[in-house]
């Protein structure tokens, strides 16, 4: 028997192509479509399966995966990832939330649907417990029973405004009233009786 022998009849299936390896052998080469030893398989990925450029290989087991071209996501790349390129702004983490949707997760001293605006409040400018609130790019300070100005800082019981030892008592609304001791009276216990 001679070399040219093992490829008559072609062992090939599916029009593979039989070529002598030089050892007794054959070896196969598949049309498009067809795959495996003796050309049995169907290629899974011709036609190409892959959206968007992504490149398909077979997985052995009769299916494939396709390797995805970013911002290509999704088992065929049909899906866009919106989180790439990353649509936050000054180091904002995006989270993809939904199809075609997003969240910006913004570091300390940031705001804003993209991280893109300084967050007022990051700095605690209010004082001494003040509730800082975003106001226009700007911010107001709600502050505690006892302080008042524009970041908490004034508190109306220090200096004591209340004469003759009289204790100091914020009012909450800003103001103060004085509890003055057994002989005196007046707003600010300045009469004596």
């Amino acid at each position: 028997m001679f070399a040219g022998d093992v490829c008559n009849p072609n062992p090939c299936l599916n029009g593979g192509q039989c070529e002598p390896n030089g050892f007794g052998g054959v070896v196969c080469r598949c049309p498009p479509g067809y795959l495996g030893n003796r050309c049995e398989d169907r290629d899974p990925c011709t036609p190409n399966p892959c959206l968007n450029g992504g490149q398909c290989m077979p997985n052995g087991i009769g299916g494939f995966v396709c390797r995805c071209v970013p911002p290509f996501t999704g088992q065929c790349c049909e899906d866009r990832d919106v989180c790439n390129p990353n649509p936050c702004l000054n180091g904002g983490q995006c989270v993809a939330n939904g199809p075609g949707g997003f969240v910006c997760q913004c570091p300390v001293g940031f705001t804003g649907n993209r991280c893109e605006d300084r967050d007022p409040c990051a700095s605690g400018p209010c004082l001494n417990g003040g509730q800082c609130i975003n106001s226009n790019g700007g911010f107001l300070c709600e502050c505690p029973l006892g302080f008042y100005g524009s970041r908490c800082e004034s508190d109306v019981c220090n200096p004591n405004p209340c004469l003759n030892g009289g204790l100091c008592i914020p009012n909450g609304v800003g103001g103060f009233v004085c509890q003055c001791p057994p002989g005196f009276t007046g707003n600010r216990c300045e009469d004596s009786k």
